[in-house]
Protein backbone atom coordinates (compact mmCIF):
# COMPACT_ATOMS: atom_id res chain seq x y z
CA UNK A 1 0.00 0.00 0.00
CA UNK A 2 2.91 2.74 0.95
CA UNK A 3 4.65 1.31 -2.03
CA UNK A 4 1.74 2.57 -4.54
CA UNK A 5 1.41 5.39 -2.85
CA UNK A 6 4.80 6.44 -3.17
CA UNK A 7 4.35 5.52 -7.26
CA UNK A 8 1.70 8.03 -7.57
CA UNK A 9 2.83 10.50 -5.68
CA UNK A 10 5.41 11.97 -7.88
CA UNK A 11 3.12 11.90 -10.71
CA UNK A 12 0.84 13.78 -8.90
CA UNK A 13 3.00 16.06 -7.75
CA UNK A 14 4.17 16.89 -11.42
CA UNK A 15 0.21 17.44 -12.36
CA UNK A 16 -0.36 19.87 -9.62
CA UNK A 17 2.50 21.40 -10.86
CA UNK A 18 1.50 21.92 -13.95
CA UNK A 19 -1.67 22.95 -13.31
CA UNK A 20 -0.04 25.52 -10.89
CA UNK A 21 2.41 26.89 -13.09
CA UNK A 22 -0.60 27.36 -15.58
CA UNK A 23 -2.82 29.11 -13.08
CA UNK A 24 0.01 31.01 -11.90
CA UNK A 25 0.95 32.11 -15.95
CA UNK A 26 -2.94 33.24 -16.20
CA UNK A 27 -2.53 35.07 -13.32
CA UNK A 28 0.39 37.45 -14.36
CA UNK A 29 -1.51 37.42 -17.60
CA UNK A 30 -4.28 39.23 -16.63
CA UNK A 31 -2.45 41.61 -13.73
CA UNK A 32 -2.82 44.94 -14.79
CA UNK A 33 0.22 46.67 -16.58
CA UNK A 34 2.08 49.47 -15.33
CA UNK A 35 1.06 52.51 -17.23
CA UNK A 36 3.49 54.34 -19.60
CA UNK A 37 4.72 57.73 -18.14
CA UNK A 38 3.17 60.51 -20.05
CA UNK A 39 5.93 63.02 -21.07
CA UNK A 40 4.92 65.60 -18.41
CA UNK A 41 6.13 62.45 -15.87
CA UNK A 42 9.09 61.53 -17.91
CA UNK A 43 10.31 65.21 -17.93
CA UNK A 44 9.39 65.74 -14.00
CA UNK A 45 11.50 62.31 -13.18
CA UNK A 46 14.13 63.51 -15.61
CA UNK A 47 14.20 66.77 -13.44
CA UNK A 48 14.23 64.82 -10.25
CA UNK A 49 16.93 62.62 -11.07
CA UNK A 50 18.97 65.78 -12.55
CA UNK A 51 18.53 66.93 -8.66
CA UNK A 52 19.63 63.81 -7.57
CA UNK A 53 23.25 63.85 -9.77
CA UNK A 54 23.24 67.90 -8.69
CA UNK A 55 24.20 66.67 -5.12
CA UNK A 56 26.04 64.01 -5.65
CA UNK A 57 28.52 65.17 -8.09
CA UNK A 58 30.32 67.77 -5.98
CA UNK A 59 31.13 65.32 -3.84
CA UNK A 60 31.63 62.53 -6.11
CA UNK A 61 33.82 63.81 -8.85
CA UNK A 62 36.17 61.06 -9.54
CA UNK A 63 36.01 57.89 -11.81
CA UNK A 64 33.64 55.65 -10.73
CA UNK A 65 32.00 52.51 -11.98
CA UNK A 66 27.73 53.09 -11.23
CA UNK A 67 25.58 50.35 -10.03
CA UNK A 68 22.04 51.38 -9.90
CA UNK A 69 19.63 49.03 -8.11
CA UNK A 70 16.25 48.79 -9.77
CA UNK A 71 13.91 51.06 -8.13
CA UNK A 72 11.03 50.28 -5.76
CA UNK A 73 7.20 51.13 -7.30
CA UNK A 74 8.95 51.13 -10.49
CA UNK A 75 6.74 48.25 -12.13
CA UNK A 76 8.39 48.65 -15.60
CA UNK A 77 11.67 50.27 -15.31
CA UNK A 78 11.27 53.75 -16.47
CA UNK A 79 12.32 55.79 -14.28
CA UNK A 80 15.38 53.09 -13.43
CA UNK A 81 16.34 53.75 -17.08
CA UNK A 82 16.24 57.76 -17.05
CA UNK A 83 17.90 57.67 -13.49
CA UNK A 84 20.78 55.26 -15.25
CA UNK A 85 20.69 57.61 -18.38
CA UNK A 86 21.06 60.32 -16.37
CA UNK A 87 23.75 59.24 -13.97
CA UNK A 88 25.86 58.71 -17.02
CA UNK A 89 24.99 61.97 -18.71
CA UNK A 90 25.87 64.62 -16.06
CA UNK A 91 29.18 62.97 -15.12
CA UNK A 92 32.12 62.22 -17.14
CA UNK A 93 34.24 60.42 -14.92
CA UNK A 94 31.31 58.04 -14.31
CA UNK A 95 30.28 54.71 -15.68
CA UNK A 96 26.89 52.97 -15.43
CA UNK A 97 27.90 49.24 -15.67
CA UNK A 98 24.97 47.29 -17.64
CA UNK A 99 26.74 43.68 -17.50
CA UNK A 100 24.36 41.17 -16.28
CA UNK A 101 26.18 39.72 -14.12
CA UNK A 102 26.22 42.60 -11.82
CA UNK A 103 22.49 42.91 -12.96
CA UNK A 104 21.97 39.74 -11.06
CA UNK A 105 24.02 40.99 -8.35
CA UNK A 106 21.70 44.35 -7.63
CA UNK A 107 18.53 42.39 -7.72
CA UNK A 108 20.13 39.98 -5.03
CA UNK A 109 20.42 43.18 -3.23
CA UNK A 110 17.91 45.27 -3.85
CA UNK A 111 15.97 44.28 -0.41
CA UNK A 112 19.26 44.87 1.30
CA UNK A 113 19.53 48.35 0.27
CA UNK A 114 16.30 49.57 0.70
CA UNK A 115 16.26 48.27 3.93
CA UNK A 116 19.76 49.99 4.57
CA UNK A 117 20.18 47.27 7.54
CA UNK A 118 24.19 46.97 7.36
CA UNK A 119 25.89 49.48 5.57
CA UNK A 120 29.25 47.19 6.03
CA UNK A 121 27.45 44.53 3.89
CA UNK A 122 26.90 46.70 1.40
CA UNK A 123 30.37 47.57 0.76
CA UNK A 124 32.07 44.81 1.24
CA UNK A 125 28.97 43.04 -1.60
CA UNK A 126 29.51 46.36 -3.89
CA UNK A 127 33.78 45.14 -3.61
CA UNK A 128 33.09 41.72 -4.66
CA UNK A 129 32.15 42.64 -7.84
CA UNK A 130 33.73 45.82 -8.34
CA UNK A 131 30.91 48.35 -7.63
CA UNK A 132 32.29 52.00 -6.72
CA UNK A 133 29.10 53.91 -5.84
CA UNK A 134 25.69 51.95 -5.15
CA UNK A 135 22.47 53.80 -6.00
CA UNK A 136 19.00 52.43 -4.78
CA UNK A 137 15.69 54.28 -4.19
CA UNK A 138 11.69 54.17 -3.79
CA UNK A 139 9.66 56.14 -6.56
CA UNK A 140 7.00 57.79 -3.58
CA UNK A 141 4.76 60.17 -5.78
CA UNK A 142 4.12 60.91 -9.75
CA UNK A 143 1.41 63.41 -8.85
CA UNK A 144 -0.10 65.40 -11.87
CA UNK A 145 -2.23 68.66 -10.52
CA UNK A 146 -2.57 72.12 -12.18
CA UNK A 147 -0.40 71.08 -15.53
CA UNK A 148 2.50 70.43 -13.24
CA UNK A 149 3.58 67.22 -12.45
CA UNK A 150 5.73 66.66 -8.99
CA UNK A 151 8.13 63.67 -8.59
CA UNK A 152 9.29 62.50 -5.13
CA UNK A 153 12.15 59.92 -5.27
CA UNK A 154 13.57 58.40 -1.74
CA UNK A 155 17.38 57.86 -2.74
CA UNK A 156 20.17 55.92 -1.25
CA UNK A 157 23.35 56.60 -2.32
CA UNK A 158 26.28 54.16 -0.97
CA UNK A 159 30.01 55.02 -1.11
CA UNK A 160 31.68 51.48 -1.47
CA UNK A 161 35.25 52.88 -1.96
CA UNK A 162 34.99 55.29 0.94
CA UNK A 163 32.11 52.90 2.56
CA UNK A 164 29.78 55.25 4.16
CA UNK A 165 26.22 56.87 3.00
CA UNK A 166 26.88 59.62 0.66
CA UNK A 167 23.12 60.55 0.99
CA UNK A 168 20.18 59.36 2.14
CA UNK A 169 16.67 61.29 1.95
CA UNK A 170 13.71 62.90 -0.42
CA UNK A 171 14.74 64.13 -3.47
CA UNK A 172 11.59 65.90 -5.27
CA UNK A 173 11.47 67.21 -8.91
CA UNK A 174 9.22 68.86 -11.00
CA UNK A 175 7.82 69.68 -14.39
CA UNK A 176 5.52 72.81 -16.05
CA UNK A 177 5.21 72.32 -20.25
CA UNK A 178 5.43 76.29 -20.79
CA UNK A 179 2.97 77.80 -23.80
CA UNK A 180 6.10 76.31 -26.67
CA UNK A 181 5.32 73.08 -25.71
CA UNK A 182 1.55 72.81 -25.15
CA UNK A 183 1.42 74.37 -28.44
CA UNK A 184 3.51 72.02 -29.81
CA UNK A 185 1.61 69.00 -28.18
CA UNK A 186 -1.62 70.36 -29.47
CA UNK A 187 0.23 70.05 -32.61
CA UNK A 188 0.75 66.58 -32.64
CA UNK A 189 -2.02 65.75 -31.09
CA UNK A 190 -4.99 67.88 -32.24
CA UNK A 191 -7.44 66.70 -34.70
CA UNK A 192 -6.47 66.49 -38.20
CA UNK A 193 -9.16 68.42 -39.72
CA UNK A 194 -8.48 71.33 -37.06
CA UNK A 195 -4.84 71.11 -38.12
CA UNK A 196 -5.99 71.65 -41.76
CA UNK A 197 -8.40 74.10 -41.08
CA UNK A 198 -5.67 76.14 -39.25
CA UNK A 199 -3.04 75.61 -42.39
CA UNK A 200 -5.66 76.13 -45.11
CA UNK A 201 -6.49 79.67 -43.39
CA UNK A 202 -2.73 80.78 -43.23
CA UNK A 203 -2.67 79.60 -46.66
CA UNK A 204 -5.59 81.57 -47.74
CA UNK A 205 -5.04 85.20 -45.90
CA UNK A 206 -1.44 85.43 -45.91
CA UNK A 207 -1.16 87.17 -49.20
CA UNK A 208 -3.96 89.49 -48.02
CA UNK A 209 -2.54 90.45 -45.32
CA UNK A 210 0.95 91.02 -47.02
CA UNK A 211 -0.21 93.25 -49.85
CA UNK A 212 3.11 95.01 -49.35
CA UNK A 213 4.59 91.91 -51.28
CA UNK A 214 2.90 91.86 -54.21
CA UNK A 215 3.13 95.62 -54.51
CA UNK A 216 7.34 94.93 -54.27
CA UNK A 217 7.21 92.72 -56.90
CA UNK A 218 5.46 94.82 -59.26
CA UNK A 219 7.58 97.83 -58.58
CA UNK A 220 10.99 95.89 -59.09
CA UNK A 221 9.68 94.26 -62.33
CA UNK A 222 11.55 91.41 -62.57
CA UNK A 223 11.12 88.01 -62.32
CA UNK A 224 13.61 87.24 -60.08
CA UNK A 225 11.51 89.33 -57.17
CA UNK A 226 8.49 87.89 -58.31
CA UNK A 227 9.67 84.21 -58.30
CA UNK A 228 11.45 85.11 -54.75
CA UNK A 229 7.75 86.49 -53.18
CA UNK A 230 6.54 83.11 -54.60
CA UNK A 231 8.83 81.03 -53.18
CA UNK A 232 8.52 82.73 -49.55
CA UNK A 233 4.80 82.24 -49.49
CA UNK A 234 5.31 78.30 -50.63
CA UNK A 235 8.05 77.93 -48.20
CA UNK A 236 6.01 79.20 -45.52
CA UNK A 237 2.91 76.61 -46.11
CA UNK A 238 5.15 74.01 -46.33
CA UNK A 239 6.72 74.84 -43.32
CA UNK A 240 3.39 75.27 -41.25
CA UNK A 241 2.34 71.99 -42.36
CA UNK A 242 5.50 70.14 -41.79
CA UNK A 243 5.04 71.97 -38.34
CA UNK A 244 1.32 70.73 -37.95
CA UNK A 245 2.39 67.42 -38.40
CA UNK A 246 4.70 67.39 -35.20
CA UNK A 247 7.50 67.83 -37.70
CA UNK A 248 6.97 64.14 -38.83
CA UNK A 249 6.78 63.10 -42.37
CA UNK A 250 6.96 58.98 -43.05
CA UNK A 251 5.01 57.09 -45.25
CA UNK A 252 4.12 58.25 -48.59
CA UNK A 253 0.92 59.10 -48.06
CA UNK A 254 2.43 61.77 -45.27
CA UNK A 255 4.62 62.70 -48.42
CA UNK A 256 1.30 63.20 -50.69
CA UNK A 257 -0.01 65.47 -48.60
CA UNK A 258 2.95 67.58 -48.17
CA UNK A 259 3.58 67.63 -52.09
CA UNK A 260 0.00 69.12 -52.44
CA UNK A 261 0.56 71.23 -49.63
CA UNK A 262 3.25 72.99 -51.65
CA UNK A 263 0.91 72.79 -55.10
CA UNK A 264 -1.53 74.14 -53.33
CA UNK A 265 0.29 76.82 -51.48
CA UNK A 266 2.03 77.69 -54.82
CA UNK A 267 -0.73 77.98 -57.00
CA UNK A 268 -2.94 79.61 -54.93
CA UNK A 269 -0.69 82.56 -53.37
CA UNK A 270 0.51 82.98 -57.34
CA UNK A 271 -3.23 83.61 -58.27
CA UNK A 272 -3.98 85.95 -55.02
CA UNK A 273 -0.48 87.92 -55.79
CA UNK A 274 -1.89 88.70 -59.18
CA UNK A 275 -4.98 90.03 -57.46
CA UNK A 276 -3.33 92.18 -55.36
CA UNK A 277 -1.02 93.46 -58.33
CA UNK A 278 -3.91 94.33 -60.74
CA UNK A 279 -6.25 96.21 -57.81
CA UNK A 280 -2.88 98.09 -56.64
Amino acid sequence: MIRLLLLKLPLRLVVWSFFGFIAWQVGVFFLPRPTPYSEDQRRAVERTCRNLTDVLVPQLDRPLRVGVIHLVNDGNDQATAILKATLAARCANWRVIQESVVHRFLSDLGKTVSAATSVDELVNAGRRVQIDLVVAGRVEDVIISNGMCRVSLDAFVCDVQAGKIVYKGRIEGSWSPGASARLARWMRHGSPLKRFLIWLCFVLVMPWATPFGARWAVERKSNAASFALMTTYTVLGVLLAVTLSGFVVSGGAAWMKLFLAFVVSAVYSFWACERIAAGR
